[in-house]
């Protein structure tokens, strides 16, 4: 005879489905919130209360909240306001925690986005360092970013005079057209006055001293160039030519010249899974964009002290010069600068296009012309040379700083690590883009229930259920025994 079940025996499965399904959310949250910020963990979070929102050309966008807390890059800490991001569609952010656009405040477009990090690190727009109380503010508003195939490295406050093999050349940044005939620095536009495919033109200007404009942006993976002829200011399109004169040619190198510096980006920089890592831009004709190919073998310096005169200088980096995988000061003069390493992401055969797009991102109003070319200067890192209207005091480059390490895997998408609120979250893993302003991380919602809080709820919810249905299985147990117990009594009384 089979012994009836009792509500202990009915209880345990119910006891095993609860501890399983709280096993699978907890996985399941820690996945999803695994690298994100956590507002509720810092002591020194503050929400402004305002939406923060950001959308792009090919339909891809940022939402959620506009945070301040403490954040800090390398040796460097500042409060600063920064965008938590609670939804993002449009765009696979592979291993990206956020992005930090190190392009120039968006405040002349009348958005009220924050401050872009490398910004307030230096003081703000202004370089007011007496908001800096307790915190530690870079004493140069200039940074470098040199990338290699395998890592990257941000140089926070000046330049390394050792990465610089030969001369270097000092470029005046061109101001953008706003609507209404206003000028303002969107982007770090610098003037092209050649580019050559082994021995063949690929900028074919129908006049002489024209160049053409392009962008600095480390967070496009490849060069993007110009499919138009600027109405007949160009015999070819770029774009074209450079496929004509690929076909032509075997392994050819590729040379941009800026300010009579040549840049040479060999054959195999410049290809990725067998594919020309150069492309036009869908939609935007005349985009031209030297992304991360292009930082490859340069040095380049942002010169940001007289933001009114804002200068880039580039020169070829000396292949003996080593990125930094952790971060390393550089002392002069009692001043600090920070090397930062870049942390970077392996590409496969498909992801190509993501890339490109992704990387595209708050690039795509970028409308460059032809202009007269503007006057540059040349000479090594560490002197000032002549010819610059922006001054020789303004053409030295600093030669102290913090190098800060970039991560990668793939070589086309670099990647910073910062620390956020206090105690530090130092997990945040940022995509360093040159091409835009936007300072934004992947956040979990602000005074959203903890892990530990939902799963608690939620296995109280499951046993109080359990614990109802056991009641009521219970109650119909015992009304089963004693009718079994009536009859057994009746049939022993009619034997």
């Amino acid at each position: 005879m089979l012994k009836p079940m009792t509500s202990v025996d009915m209880l345990k499965p119910m006891i095993s489905t609860v501890a399983l399904l709280v096993c699978v959310l907890a996985h399941f949250w820690a996945e999803v919130n695994a690298d994100r910020f956590h507002p509720n963990k810092s002591r020194t979070f503050e929400n402004t209360n305002q939406q923060f929102q950001v959308e792009y050309l090919d339909s891809a966008s940022l939402k959620g909240f506009v945070a301040e807390d403490v954040v800090a890059w390398g040796d460097y800490t500042v409060r600063t306001r920064f965008g938590c991001v609670t939804q993002s569609t449009g765009h696979d952010w592979a291993q990206a925690d956020g992005i930090v656009g190190m392009g120039f405040p968006t405040d002349y477009t009348g958005r009220t986005e924050p401050l872009p990090l490398f910004w307030a690190l230096a003081g703000g727009q202004h370089g007011d360092k007496k908001k800096a109380d307790g915190q530690k503010l870079l004493p140069t508003r200039m940074f470098t970013i040199m990338l290699s195939n395998d890592r990257g490295e941000v140089m926070l406050g000046g330049r390394d005079p050792k990465s610089v093999k030969g001369a270097s050349v000092t470029l005046p940044v061109r101001p953008s057209l706003l609507p209404g005939g206003r000028q303002a620095f969107m982007h770090y536009t610098i003037d092209v006055s050649a580019i050559r495919l082994g021995n063949k033109p690929v900028l074919n200007f129908k006049q002489q001293h024209i160049a053409i404009e392009a962008i600095l942006d480390s967070g496009t993976s490849c060069i993007v160039l110009p499919d138009d002829d600027f109405g007949g200011g160009l015999t070819h399109s770029p774009y074209e030519a450079f496929h004509s004169a690929f076909q032509d040619q075997n392994s050819p190198d590729l040379v941009i010249t800026v300010g009579g510096l040549e840049v040479v980006i060999p054959y195999q920089d410049y290809i990725v899974n067998e594919r020309t890592c150069v492309m036009k831009m869908d939609g935007a004709p005349r985009s031209f964009l030297l992304g991360d190919v292009f930082f490859k073998r340069t040095v380049v310096t942002h010169d940001l002290r007289d933001p009114a005169k804002p200068l880039v200088h580039v020169g070829m980096r000396d292949p003996s010069y080593e990125l930094v995988q952790k971060p390393v000061s550089l002392l002069q003069e009692g001043l600090a600068v920070h090397r930062a390493p870049l942390v970077q992401q392996e590409a496969d055969a498909h992801s190509l296009q993501q890339i490109r797009s992704q990387a595209y991102l708050a690039t795509a109003s970028a409308s460059p012309t032809l202009a007269q070319a503007a006057p540059v200067k040349s000479g090594s890192a560490a002197s000032a040379a002549t010819g610059s209207s922006a001054g020789a005091a303004a053409s030295v480059v600093p030669s102290h700083g913090n190098r800060v390490p970039l991560a990668t895997s793939n070589s086309y998408i670099y990647y910073a690590q910062l620390s956020v609120g206090s105690p530090a979250q130092s997990n945040i893993r940022v995509i360093v883009d040159t091409g835009s302003s936007v300072f934004a991380i992947f956040s979990v919602p602000h005074n959203q229930p903890s892990a530990f809080q939902v799963i608690l709820l939620i296995a109280a919810g499951t046993l109080g259920f359990a614990a109802v249905s056991l009641l009521v299985m219970s109650w119909f147990q015992d009304d089963r025994d004693e009718y079994e117990v009536i009859d057994d009594e009746e049939i022993k009384a009619t034997v």
